[in-house]
C-alpha cells in the first residue's frame, strides 16, 4: 500500500476547514468502542483513496449514512488494509465481529445522529490529500483524548502531548531512520515521529517512505486506533503488528537493528513481564550507533531488584541522560513518578547526566514555543553510583 504522491486538490484549503463531527458515546457502546469503530472506518477510507490515486483518479465523495452498499465496501477496504499491514491477522476477527454487532445498534439508537454525522463527514474526505489528512488527524487526535481521558485500566498509557514532544526532541528522528516502538498502543509517539520526519524532509506535503516497525500487546481494540493515527500523520505503509513484542522477535528485515527506538511501556507489570523486560528488549534491538528514548517508572532505573539490568545498560551502552518528569506528567493515565531515559549503542560513559523538569517549567513550556528540553536543570553522577543505586 504505497502512499501516493501527495496531491493538493484545488479545493484542498476549503475542505480542510470543514467542521469535524462531535465525538459522543451513549448507551450502546463506550468511548473505546466508538474510537475503535471510527478508526476502522477512517483506515478503510484512507485505503480506498490511496488505491484510487494510484489508478490516476480523484477520490469521489461518497454518501455513507444511508448507503449500505457503500458502507459495506468501506468496511471491506478496512479489512483489506488491516490484512496488508498486520500480517499476523490479529485484529481481523475482532474488527469484523464488532462491526457486525454494533453497526445496526448504533444506527437504531440515540447514537444514530452521531454515527450519521461521522459517516457524512468521512464520505467527504480525500485522505490521499495532505490537507484532508491533517484535518482528519486533528479531529481524530481530539477523539482519542476524549475517549481515554480517564484511562487508568490495565496499565494502558496514552502518552501525554508534552511528554511526546520532549521524547521526540531528545530522539530527533530524521528521514532515513528506521524507527521502532515495541508497545505503540495509541500511536502517540510514532505519529509525531512521522510528522517531524515529513517536515524535516523539506515539505509537509512531500511523499516520504517512513521506515517503521512496531508491535502492541494491548490487543485488537487499540490497534486500529494507533494505525489510524500513524497513517493520517503520513506514513505510507507502516508494518505495525498486533502481537507481544516480548514473545516474538521483530520481523526478519529488521534484524540489523534500529536507528531510533521510542517507547512508553505499560505501567502495571503482569505476572510475566514488567518495564525492565521492555527496557532489555529495546537494548537488544538497537543497531550500533542507534539511540533510544524510553519513558519509565522508578523501579528499573533505581530499585535494587533491577541492579543487574542497570549494570548491563551502563556498562554496554552510552547513557546520555535520565530526565525526571514532574509529578502528574502522565495524568490521568497514571500518577506513578516517571522519567525519560536516553541512551545509544555506543561506548559507555563515565558519568550519567540527571535532569529535572520542574512543574513551573513544564507548565510554561505548554504555554509557549520553547522546548521543554531547554528548561531543565541537571547534575552529573558517576555511573558506578547509578548502577548500585547510591549517590
Amino acid at each position: 500500500m504505497d502512499d501516493p504522491t501527495d496531491m493538493r486538490n484545488q479545493n484542498g484549503d476549503a475542505r480542510a476547514e470543514r467542521t469535524s463531527p462531535e465525538f459522543t458515546a451513549g448507551p450502546v457502546y463506550s468511548p473505546r468502542i466508538t474510537l475503535f469503530l471510527w478508526a476502522g472506518l477512517l483506515i478503510g477510507r484512507w485505503y480506498r483513496c490511496a488505491q484510487t490515486r494510484r489508478e490516476g483518479k480523484t477520490p469521489d465523495e461518497v454518501q455513507l449514512r444511508r448507503n449500505d452498499h457503500a458502507l459495506d465496501a468501506l468496511i471491506e477496504d478496512a479489512r483489506v488494509a488491516l490484512t496488508e499491514v498486520d500480517t499476523q491477522g490479529g485484529v481481523l476477527a475482532s474488527f469484523t465481529k464488532e462491526f457486525v454487532k454494533r453497526r445496526h445498534e448504533a444506527e437504531e439508537s440515540r447514537e444514530g445522529a452521531a454515527w450519521g454525522d461521522f459517516l457524512d463527514w468521512l464520505g467527504t474526505l480525500d485522505l490521499s490529500d495532505p490537507a484532508d489528512r491533517r484535518h482528519a488527524a486533528h479531529a481524530f487526535d481530539g477523539y482519542v483524548r476524549q475517549a481515554t481521558g480517564s484511562d487508568r485500566g490495565a496499565g494502558r498509557v496514552v502518552t501525554p502531548e508534552p511528554v511526546v514532544n520532549l521524547m521526540l526532541d531528545l530522539a530527533a528522528p530524521v528521514p532515513g531512520d528506521r524507527i521502532y516502538d515495541p508497545c505503540f498502543g495509541y500511536g502517540c509517539l510514532l505519529a509525531e515521529a512521522v510528522r517531524r520526519m515529513r517536515a524535516a524532509n523539506g515539505s509537509a506535503t512531500a511523499d516520504l517512505r517512513v521506515q517503521l516497525a512496531a508491535t502492541t500487546g494491548f490487543g485488537a481494540s487499540v490497534y486500529p486506533v494507533g494505525l489510524c493515527r500513524v497513517v493520517l500523520a503520513g506514513a505510507a505503509c507502516p508494518p505495525l503488528v498486533c502481537d507481544n513484542a516480548l514473545e516474538k522477535p521483530v520481523p526478519d528485515e529488521t534484524e540489523a537493528g534500529f536507528d531510533c527506538i521510542l517507547a512508553a511501556p505499560p505501567m502495571e507489570p503482569d505476572d510475566e513481564y514488567d518495564e525492565g523486560d521492555f527496557l532489555k528488549h529495546i537494548m537488544g534491538q538497537l543497531r550500533p550507533g542507534g539511540r533510544a528514548v524510553v519513558a519509565l517508572p522508578e523501579r528499573p532505573l533505581f530499585h535494587a531488584d533491577s541492579l543487574s539490568l542497570r549494570k548491563e545498560l551502563l556498562s554496554e551502552y552510552h547513557v546520555q541522560a535520565v530526565v525526571a518528569l514532574p509529578a502528574g506528567a502522565f495524568e490521568p493515565c497514571t500518577a506513578i513518578p516517571m522519567s525519560v531515559v536516553m541512551f545509544s549503542r555506543d561506548q559507555p560513559r563515565d558519568a550519567v547526566r540527571f535532569a529535572t523538569v520542574s512543574p513551573m517549567a513544564w507548565e510554561a513550556a505548554s504555554d509557549d514555543t520553547m522546548a521543554i528540553s531547554e528548561r531543565i536543570s541537571d547534575r552529573t553522577v558517576p555511573t558506578g553510583s547509578v548502577s548500585t543505586g547510591v549517590e
